[in-house]
């Protein structure tokens, strides 16, 4: 830009020595304008020279505003530039001043100018300090910026070279491995008496030419053929610490190098950057792993903050913008996506914040979703190697050797981690020249840093960062190798998923589960391959076939829909299937169909289409299945009776083939529907033997028939059975134990079973505020990752609102909840539903509605035979009859409490029938009847034995006090008895 290469005359003059001058100091920083020299916790920091005038004139003004005119001509007072040359060195400076992140140092006024937006002090110096301190003979480069989300590495790293003799900071690529390691150089700087010494070998490209860049670097002067002797001498007894920056392209230079040193001199401390380790005795390996990022799921800035990877990407986006820039929640996804994309990789990171101000965040979120633009260019000024993320990982590539090159290429087809089988699957014995050279490259690129190796399990994992596997895809294709690579992969996963199905069907630990999550990117790279015009639809098939595990055990059952449709419509146009294939095929269609779209004709007549091809084939896996969709399809639509004698069917088909797990799984599904039935005691004798009978291993999960573990399901309906019995901390122990045990299986959709179905609504009827919370929390998060469970999420949430006393809130949500579905979707709970429904409408005093959804839940109790709370929606009629006209309804409201207490006497529904005998009881207390009120409510309460903490138990307690205290006279207690 004009006037760019003008330097200003006045100022530049340096002062006598000792020569009185103002030195400004504002947070970290401390600038001293006459010898233009800016510090950062007392290191320099490299900055512009139009950048440092800016910096001058407003800390000259002490925080007021300057306008942009006044700043121009200060700093170009003999040439005309326009505004935006500016801007360009506005955002220069912050970038400069990024050291300290989050605390905006240059405010933009829009339209007016710019201030300093920190404190200034102003200090008087008189000494004079040229050049180098003694403390720092060699010169150590200044630190431009702080190392973000690396403070615990620099500390430690910090105080292990003082007493490590070799420490290797290890890593791919644009990791930070030079900036951890010049941040560190600084922290030791005070303890070596001889000073730090850094040598920068990127540039030395002749591995012979290592000992002569540090001899330079040093200020040696050594004889032709003699230096590393040389050093050794100049070096003796010296305690200094020596950093060896960038080795890998001159490794065993630089490890010979290393050993001979620290063999002349015991005081002498190296620490070196690398790609891979020096491998030399004695060597301490410390591997940067790239920063922090966030998962799915980021709602807020706060939250997206506390991740490395964004407060590096909002600094340095800061510094490039040319307005102000800072997160919020409005954007706080997509910059974590942007990370996440990026693989917390920092240099990639600055690339990408770079560009933010010409993109702006969600055209690059887009930009990173659709491929890694590897030519993405960084700054100017960088090494060539840092210039493109391209440069970056090339530099690596080249230092391979070729069979690593080609390993390195040819990996690059799994889109996820992948495994020791899968690479030699892929690989195969002779591409690898056998069996053990697979091992041997995957070592070598873990090594180098090219894959990471995650052994904390038992199956040993391995990823490739996204920007090294784009790199290695582009050499894939161009070596023309791409296609062939694809349908290995695509083979390997249809036998990968052929053994989960097998698993699947016997039960898998914790740990198998965790080798199938981590296929997912897998499983979408080889259906979308299968499916291109290229690949293979018979393929195609399969994989929708046998991925129903990786994708039910996730959540992603709309997903898994989605292909088993398009296979479908795809078979009378591939290659005939066999008997097996087709039927699992159409199983796995009906099973999405009911898990996504829920009872309706259309799943009613897949399943049946299902189960009259199971039965021809005489498969009793295929029959189970078809059998326990047709059951869950009749309990969930109302029809109880064909769901005992499918029930029944099922139980009798697993005791034929001796099948123990299927047995239970009978059980519970014969369980289920006498709860329904309002049949508590039926309900336990089939349930109770299955908590006694524990699953063969504590991290077994049995989910093979349903998207739930068996035995969290089983233990979900017992706690519900439990509370209604009259046992409500028998209850609450066993749904703490369904949680825990789903928990522990880390099987996401289990926890939602039981939190939905039994836990939460046990708390909220126990009244259990504690719980409450815990569990609300934790179905919030639910509800974001797993969309099936939306509606019942928000179902249950709002009966805890209405049992807080936040009526209102809880029943808009309930109403909102229940217009997203028909009644079948909420079976399970829909009467639950309603009758809360109720009860909150009563609370906020619409008693018409109220009285018109609790007819209604009545109404549909009979035609459906569903019983389980009937007695308590007779209690909340009469509560809305008594809150609508008062003791001028009793007679009415007393019928209905008749009615309830009737129907939790007849079902053994001890807890239905305490709240049915609290609100009689309040009743007579207000028409001043205490003696026909205790009595009432005595032969109820004291039936119980445990649970007296609840708040039902809590609440005739109170009304016993009332009953029985003489003198206390009429009480009107109200209506609102806790639901």
């Amino acid at each position: 830009m004009a006037g760019e290469g003008n330097r200003r005359d006045e100022g530049d003059a340096h002062p006598s020595s000792g020569a009185p001058h103002v030195v400004y100091r504002f947070g970290a920083y401390e600038l001293d304008p006459v010898r233009r020299r800016l510090v950062f916790e007392s290191r320099p920091v490299r900055i512009a020279s139009r950048a440092m005038e800016i910096l001058k004139v407003l800390l000259e003004a002490d925080g007021e505003l300057v306008d942009k005119e006044t700043l121009i001509a200060a700093v170009w007072p003999k040439t005309f530039v326009e505004e935006a040359a500016l801007r360009v060195h506005i955002s220069a400076l912050r970038k400069v001043l990024g050291a300290e992140g989050g605390e905006r140092y240059v405010v933009n006024a829009p339209g007016q100018g710019y201030r300093m937006g920190v404190p200034i002090r102003r200090e008087r110096r008189g000494d004079d300090v040229e050049g180098a301190s003694p403390a720092d003979p060699y010169g150590l480069p200044a630190q431009l910026t702080r190392p973000i989300g690396r403070e615990d590495v620099v500390r430690a790293l910090g105080g292990e070279v003082r007493s490590r003799r070799l420490i290797t900071v290890v890593g791919p690529g644009g990791v930070g491995k030079t900036t951890v390691a010049l941040a560190c150089a600084h922290v030791a700087l005070p303890t070596f008496p001889d000073g730090v010494c850094y040598v920068d070998l990127a540039a030395i490209s002749d591995p012979d030419r290592v000992a002569g860049a540090l001899a330079t670097a040093l200020g040696l002067q050594v004889p032709p053929g003699e230096v590393t002797p040389s050093l050794q001498a100049q070096l003796q007894g010296k305690a200094i610490l020596l950093v060896f920056d960038c080795c890998e392209h001159v490794i065993a230079a630089a490890a010979r190098l290393a050993q001979e040193l620290l063999q002349a001199n015991p005081r002498l401390r190296i620490l070196a950057t690398s790609r891979e380790p020096l491998r030399v005795s004695g060597e301490e390996v410390w591997r940067l792993p790239p920063l922090s990022v966030p998962g799915a799921g980021i709602a807020s800035a706060q939250e997206a903050m506390t991740f490395a990877a964004v407060q590096l990407f909002v600094q340095r986006a800061a510094a490039a913008a040319t307005e102000d820039f800072e997160l919020t929640d409005d954007h706080a996804a997509a910059v974590a996506d942007i990370c996440r994309h990026l693989d917390g990789l920092p240099l990639a990171i600055e690339i990408a914040a770079g560009h933010f101000d010409v993109l702006g965040v969600e055209r690059l979120r887009a930009l990173l979703s659709e491929r890694l633009p590897l030519d993405l260019p960084g700054s100017r000024t960088a090494l060539a190697r840092h210039r493109t993320l391209e440069a970056t990982v090339d530099w690596s590539f080249e230092l391979l050797s070729e069979a690593e090159r080609r390993t390195l290429r040819r990996l690059s087809i799994f889109a996820g981690g992948f495994t020791l089988e899968g690479a030699e699957a892929l690989l195969g014995i002779d591409d690898a020249d056998g069996a053990w050279g697979v091992i041997e490259h995957l070592s070598a690129l873990s090594a180098k840093s090219l894959i990471t190796a995650d052994i904390s399990g038992p199956t040993p994992h391995y990823r490739m960062l996204d920007v090294t596997r784009a790199y290695a895809r582009r050499r894939l294709d161009d070596a023309g190798e791409t296609q062939a690579y694809a349908r290995r992969h695509c083979e390997w996963m249809a036998r990968f998923l052929r053994g989960v199905t097998r698993e699947w069907d016997e039960g898998v630990t914790v740990e198998q589960l965790n080798v199938y999550a981590r296929q997912i990117e897998n499983l979408r790279a080889a259906v979308a391959w299968a499916s291109s015009p290229d690949g293979d639809l018979n393929s195609f098939i399969r994989l929708a076939i046998s991925g129903g595990p990786v994708w039910m055990h996730l959540g992603l059952v709309e997903e898994w829909r989605e292909v088993v449709e398009e296979a479908v419509n795809l078979v009378p146009s591939v290659e005939p299937l066999g008997d097996d294939d087709l039927t699992a095929l159409y199983l796995a269609q009906a099973t999405t169909r009911h898990l996504v779209w829920g009872p309706c004709p259309e799943t009613r007549q897949t399943w049946d289409a299902a189960l009259i091809r199971a039965r021809r084939l005489g498969e009793p896996r295929f029959i189970l299945r078809a059998l326990w969709a047709q059951w869950d399809e009749a309990y969930t639509g109302g029809r109880p009776k064909a769901a005992l004698e499918i029930a029944e069917e099922y139980r009798r088909l697993a005791e034929s083939v001796g099948s123990l797990n299927d047995v239970d799984q009978g059980l519970d599904m014969t369980a289920c529907v006498y709860r329904s039935l309002g049949d508590p005691a039926a309900a336990l004798r089939h349930n109770l033997p299955l908590r006694r009978r524990q699953p063969a291993s504590p991290d077994l999960v049995q989910a093979s028939r349903s998207l739930f573990d068996q035995q969290v399901a089983a233990l979900s309906t017992l706690g519900d059975v439990l509370w209604v019995s009259g046992r409500p901390d028998q209850a609450r122990e066993v749904c703490d134990e369904a949680v825990e045990h789903a928990q522990r299986l880390n099987h996401m959709p289990s926890l939602a079973y039981t939190l939905v179905f039994s836990a939460t609504q046990v708390a909220v009827l126990c009244g259990d505020t504690a719980r409450m919370a815990g569990f609300h929390d934790a179905l919030e998060e639910i509800a974001h990752v797993h969309e099936p469970f939306t509606d019942w999420v928000r179902g249950i949430q709002s009966l805890v609102h209405v049992r807080r006393g936040e009526a209102a809130r809880g029943v808009a949500l309930l109403k909102e909840t229940l217009s997203h579905r028909d009644r079948a979707w909420f079976h399970r709970v829909y009467a639950y539903f309603l009758t809360a429904l109720g009860e909150g409408l009563c609370q906020v005093g619409d008693y018409a509605e109220g009285l018109a959804r609790i007819e209604d839940s009545i109404e549909a109790a009979f035609r459906e035979e569903d019983f389980w709370c009937l007695p308590d929606t007779y209690r909340i009629k009469g509560d809305l009859l008594l809150g609508a006209s008062g003791l001028a309804n009793a007679d009415a409201a007393e019928a209905a409490y008749r009615a309830g207490l009737d129907c939790a006497v007849s079902q053994g529904a001890l807890s239905w029938e305490l709240r049915s005998a609290n609100a009689l009881a309040a009743l007579r207390l207000r028409q001043g009847n205490p003696g026909s009120a205790g009595r009432i409510l005595r032969q109820t309460y004291d039936r119980f034995e445990e649970g007296f903490d609840t708040a039902d138990l809590r609440q005739a307690q109170a009304l016993l006090a009332r009953c029985e205290t003489p003198g206390l006279g009429v009480v009107d207690l109200g209506t609102a008895a806790p639901y």
